[in-house]
């Protein structure tokens, strides 16, 4: 690798194989980020995305879960050895299992708060003490406008969205002293996989509730997060932005 190479920021996507994780890796790929990327299972899926983001930058996708310790600490030690540091977590792994509150399996449950909550604990864990050894870092930890109006069957997905939104909130007061910064994105709709289509009559009610009159994308998000991690937002910490379309403020 040359050395105008080893001057490039380095930022660590979780979930960054599909949906909002895919468009950020593109994104941070053409500001000029080196990237390392997380994925659970999709090899095809993960091989795509390396590809493109290696049209601009290096990039390593490594697949890992992320609400294991073991596996999270192998996965940051493999990024420290390639690129020798990390500039930019983003926490964008996440599940769903709608389900009735009263009826969700148990297992489904201590799924998605795992992977969700327990995965945004262990990957900001591990990231921080290489952010501590550098006396720098952003941690970008992605929440939902679930965490404050959640919908019918969004019990277990709503309650680790809020976990992670009061974590975010720990995490700047506790980093803070090393000049690192941890905010919280909570997009709304959002055009995803997790969320593919918007075309019954009750999608079509719901989008008379956003002011702007239409669903997020991905790229939407991957602008905010390019914002928080610039040093445009070099004096906002621990805060949670709702980017919904003006869906919070009915």
């Amino acid at each position: 690798m040359d050395t105008s190479s080893n001057k490039k920021k380095v930022a660590l996507i979780t979930g960054g194989s599909r949906g909002i994780g895919a468009a950020l890796c593109i994104a941070f790929a053409k500001a000029n980020y080196r990237i390392a990327f997380n994925y659970a299972s999709n090899h095809i899926k993960a091989e795509e995305i390396e590809s493109r983001v290696k049209e601009y930058t290096d990039c390593l996708a490594i697949q890992s879960d992320v609400s294991c310790s073991a596996e999270v600490e192998a996965m940051i030690s493999s990024i420290k050895k390639h690129f020798g540091r990390i500039d930019v977590l983003i926490n964008n792994a996440g599940i769903m299992a709608n389900s009735l509150f009263s009826l969700i399996p148990e297992e489904d449950w201590d799924r998605v708060i795992a992977v969700n909550l327990k995965g945004t604990y262990l990957c900001s864990k591990f990231v921080s003490f290489l952010m501590i050894e550098q006396r720098c870092g952003i941690i970008i930890n992605m929440a939902s406008i679930s965490a404050f109006r959640p919908l019918v069957g969004q019990g277990s997905y709503a309650a680790a969205k809020a976990g992670i939104v009061v974590l975010t909130k720990s995490l700047a007061k506790e980093l803070g002293r090393w000049n690192i910064r941890a905010n919280c994105i909570a997009p709304g709709y959002v055009q995803t996989e997790l969320m593919d289509t918007f075309k019954s009559e009750e999608d079509k009610q719901m989008l008379k509730q956003i002011p702007l009159r239409r669903v997020g994308t991905s790229e939407d998000i991957a602008d905010l997060a390019l914002f928080l991690a610039s040093d445009k937002s070099k004096y906002i910490t621990g805060e949670t932005i709702r980017i919904d379309g003006g869906l919070s403020v009915i």
